[in-house]
């Protein structure tokens, strides 16, 4: 019974029911650029380091894209809350004109600054010839991309996120089978390298655009859209929920560089610790933004049916599953942080290193699963920019400001810097939890 009420049984299986598809989803988005990487490496290093480029390039153009998931997300979510289906179903209409409206001219600048824009990132004349390549047959899929997002936030929104799992999925599996095809050549195909794997991808969200026309086409969806012009009010919605979420992409994104090069600066050894922890970390807080996206989604139907005491159980049962979720992951992965480095290098500084890394990050882990729940809590409530800014304000003052401070002047080095991103995992969760606590009933904004 103590259990039962600490964890009610009906939250958890409904909080899990839509988190798990999502974790699994968004490992199979990830999984485009590491198949193209798979392949290219048998190509040479020139090939790599240009799609390397190009695909971080890619991603900066892919930011707009992000900007309309969670807005489509959170008012299809209080639209069904309400009742309004109607309403949901001219969002979700209105939602994919956006996502055309908005990457067919980013598509067609991308193509027109493709070459000029990796000469940027890229040094090398031969990288750079590969790194566009494979920017200008990723441009070829952006259209099918910002679709294939947007129609996985609405079936998101309306609590199905099984289907989005399952696409994605089915075209991570075409993509393998093209992939090679395309690359190297095969059964009669041209031999494309670099621009066969972008192009591999591109195709790919085509394919995985067919599949939800098919299910559409069969009944098997749980909202279909329903065509109308783009109004303003649907736009001005999309647009207060998804910018805020687009401008901490991009300030994330030049924070990490700053974050990084100062890591860089005492040493390989440490850069090499630093990214090899890195991607060892990154599967474990994956489950963390699957906890997001679901508790937004069943906040954002209890705001919407204006219940906030039934979207407050949700968010406390959330938190607390988010919250032992990442402790179990995150200190096994502490618990194990001497051996796992050693599988992708043998040097052993660089190992003893990353050690560390994966101690501080295993053991913050449990903040950072507390902060995407809590994340995900405003984001349901309507309310993107409150997070935005405690994790920018967080970042700064603890994982560089602190971190350099410790690093440089306590000549912690490397560790120095981590033990900023630690600070700063638990500041932010800190700062969120308290707001929730006090006021989280003034920042509700109640959009359809």
């Amino acid at each position: 019974m103590r259990i039962k009420r600490i964890f009610p049984l009906d939250l958890v299986k409904r909080i899990y029911g839509l988190a798990f598809p999502v974790i699994v989803e968004y490992l199979m988005t990830s999984l485009y650029t590491l198949i193209d990487t798979f392949f290219v490496a048998k190509l040479g290093v020139p090939d790599v380091a240009g799609l390397s480029g190009g695909g971080y390039a890619a991603w900066l153009f892919w930011v707009p894209g992000f900007m309309l998931t969670t807005g489509v997300m959170v008012l299809i979510a209080q639209s069904l809350g309400a009742g309004k289906r109607k309403l949901a179903e001219e969002i979700y209409g209105e939602a994919l004109i956006l996502a055309l409206l908005i990457s067919l001219p980013i598509t067609f600048l991308g193509v027109s600054v493709a070459e000029q824009f990796i000469k940027i990132i890229v040094v090398s004349p031969e990288v750079s010839i590969k790194g566009t390549q494979y920017l200008l047959a990723r441009f070829t899929g952006l259209p099918a991309m910002y679709l294939f997002f947007t129609i996985g936030a609405a079936l998101r929104g309306a609590k199905d996120t099984k289907t989005p799992m399952i696409i994605g999925v089915l075209g991570n599996i075409f993509n393998i089978v093209l992939d090679p095809i395309l690359i190297f050549g095969l059964f009669g195909a041209p031999k494309m390298g670099v621009f066969g794997a972008g192009l591999a991808s591109s195709i790919s969200f085509y394919f995985t655009l067919l599949l939800y026309l098919l299910l559409a086409v069969n009944g098997r969806l749980i909202i279909l859209p329903k065509m109308k012009m783009l109004s303003s009010s649907t736009l001005r919605k999309i647009l207060y929920l998804g910018l805020p979420l687009s401008v901490e992409r991009v300030l994330m994104s030049i924070l990490m560089v700053t974050y990084i090069s100062m890591i860089a600066r005492f040493g390989s050894t440490s850069l090499a610790a630093h990214q090899i922890g890195l991607r060892i970390e990154s599967l474990v807080f994956m489950p963390g933004i699957a906890f997001r996206v679901a508790t937004a989604t069943l906040v954002g139907h209890e705001i919407g049916a204006r219940n906030i005491s039934k979207a407050k159980e949700v968010i406390n049962a959330a938190a607390k599953l988010s919250l032992l979720f990442m402790s179990v992951t995150g200190f096994s992965l502490a618990a194990i942080s001497r051996y796992v480095p050693r599988f992708f290098i043998e040097n052993e500084a660089v190992c003893s290193l990353s050690t560390i890394y994966l101690i501080l990050a295993g053991t913050s882990e449990p903040g950072l699963g507390l902060f995407f729940a809590l994340a995900g809590a405003f984001h349901g409530a309507g309310n993107t920019i409150l997070p935005v800014t405690v994790g920018i304000f967080s970042n700064i003052t603890m994982r560089i400001g602190l971190g350099w401070t410790l690093g440089k002047y306590c000549e912690l080095g490397a560790i120095g810097m981590w033990m900023g991103m630690f600070f700063d995992v638990y500041l932010r969760s800190i700062i969120l939890y308290f707001i929730y606590k006090r006021k989280y009933e003034k920042f509700v904004k109640i959009l359809v």
